[in-house]
C-alpha cells in the first residue's frame, strides 16, 4: 500500500509564491518514490491555477476560516484520505492550531516555521529562517543543506561557471508575485546602460504584467519571460542577477552567479545579510529604503570589479551545494517509514543542534 502524505501551504500576490513552488518541487520528487500526495490550500486563485495546471489532487479551504475552524477542516480532510504524515509550510504557525493538528493527525513535519506552534512538530526543517530555541534537537534540521531547489539545478551544479571581464547578461527575478514591483524599479535604472542584455523573469502572481509588457516592448535590450521553465539555465548563463532574498538567492549561489539582493520584507533582508556576511552576495537593503541611482551605482561597481564577481561565484558554490531537495525527500521518507526517532545514518550528518 502506498504511503500517504498531505501538504498544507498557501500563496498569493501579497504573501508571495515561495511556499507553493518549494512544496511543488518536493511533491514531484516524492511522487517518483511512489508516495501518494494531496494538497490542502486556501482559495487563492494564484495557487489554485498552478495546482490545476500541475494536475495535483487538492482540497480548497475557505480563506476566512478561524484558526480553530481550519484545524478542524484540515483534520477532517486528512482523516478522510487516511493520511500518514502532514507537511506544513507556514511561516508562523499558531500554538493552538498545531496542537489540535498534532492531537488529531499524529505525525507532522514543518518547513521554515518560526512560530510558536513549531513545538508540536515531529520534524522541523528550517533551511532559510533562524530557528528559535523551542524544539528538541533530535527533531531539527537547519541550514543551507536543506534548501529545496528545483531538480533542474542538478544539471548545472558541477559545470564550470565563466566570469566575464565585463557584464554582458543580467537577470532580474523578484519572486512569483513581486508585491512591491521591484522589477520596474530596477529596469528603470538599468535600461539605458549600453552593451548589456536584460532577462526579466516574472511569476504567475505578478500583477503589473500589462504595464511591464508596454515598457519592455520599447526596449531592444530586454526580454520579458513569464513563468520561466528554464530558471537554472537562465541564471547560470547570466553574468549578474538582481533578486530578492528568497529561494532565488540560494539558486544563484549554487550556480555561482553573482547576485545583488534587494529585499522586499524583513525576513528576506535577514537572509541577504547572512549571505553578505559570508561574502556570497551584495546586499543593498530593503527596496523602500533605496535612493535613486543606487541600483545603477552597484551595477557599475560590479561591472568594474571582475575579482569581486569571481570571489562571489566561488564562495556561493561552497555555501550552497544544491542537494537539499534530496536530503529533505529522504527525511520525509524516513518519517513515513516511522523512522523519525532513529534517523538514518546519512541524514544524521546534517543534524544541527537547536538555535540559541
Amino acid at each position: 500500500m502506498k504511503k500517504k502524505l498531505a501538504f498544507r501551504f498557501d500563496g498569493n500576490n501579497l504573501m508571495g509564491m515561495g511556499h507553493v513552488f518549494r512544496c511543488l518541487n518536493l511533491i514531484r520528487e516524492l511522487e517518483i518514490s511512489d508516495i501518494q500526495v494531496i494538497v490542502i490550500t486556501k482559495e487563492y486563485n494564484d495557487t489554485v491555477c498552478i495546482l490545476e495546471k500541475e494536475k495535483l489532487n487538492f482540497y480548497k479551504i475557505d480563506n476566512n476560516l478561524s484558526v480553530n475552524e481550519e484545524a478542524v477542516l484540515v483534520t477532517k480532510i486528512c482523516k478522510m484520505n487516511s493520511i500518514d504524515v502532514l507537511v506544513i509550510d507556514k511561516l508562523n504557525s499558531e500554538y493552538h492550531y498545531m496542537k489540535k493538528l498534532k492531537d488529531k493527525i499524529g505525525t507532522i513535519i514543518a518547513l521554515d516555521d518560526i512560530g510558536e506552534g513549531s513545538v508540536y512538530v515531529d520534524v522541523l526543517i528550517n533551511a532559510i529562517l533562524p530557528t528559535k530555541n523551542t524544539v528538541n534537537q533530535s527533531k531539527l534540521y537547519s541550514g543551507n543543506d536543506f534548501i529545496i531547489l528545483n531538480k533542474s539545478f542538478r544539471d548545472y551544479i558541477r559545470r564550470n561557471k565563466k566570469i566575464n571581464n565585463r557584464i554582458q547578461s543580467v537577470l532580474l527575478s523578484f519572486g512569483g508575485s513581486d508585491p512591491k514591483n521591484v522589477t520596474m524599479r530596477v529596469i528603470n535604472e538599468l535600461k539605458d546602460i549600453e552593451d548589456i542584455f536584460i532577462n526579466i523573469v516574472v511569476g504567475p502572481a505578478y500583477k503589473n504584467s500589462e504595464k511591464l509588457k508596454d515598457v519592455t516592448s520599447r526596449l531592444l535590450n530586454c526580454k520579458l519571460i513569464f513563468n520561466a521553465s528554464n530558471m537554472a539555465e537562465l541564471l547560470f548563463n547570466s553574468d549578474l542577477c538582481f533578486i530578492s532574498g528568497g529561494v532565488t538567492l540560494y539558486e544563484a549561489a549554487t550556480l555561482g552567479t553573482p547576485a545583488v539582493v534587494i529585499s522586499q520584507v524583513e525576513h528576506q533582508l535577514k537572509t541577504a545579510e547572512r549571505f553578505e556576511d559570508s561574502d556570497v552576495a551584495i546586499n543593498i537593503g530593503i527596496i523602500d529604503d533605496l535612493k535613486e541611482g543606487q541600483i545603477r551605482d552597484v551595477f557599475n561597481q560590479m561591472n568594474n570589479d571582475v575579482s569581486l564577481r569571481q570571489r562571489l561565484c566561488a564562495n556561493g558554490r561552497r555555501y550552497v551545494d544544491g542537494m537539499g531537495l534530496e536530503r529533505v525527500k529522504d527525511i520525509i521518507i524516513d518519517v513515513l517509514n516511522n523512522q523519525y526517532n532513529k534517523i538514518s545514518k546519512e541524514n544524521k550528518n546534517y543534524l544541527f543542534e537547536k538555535g540559541d
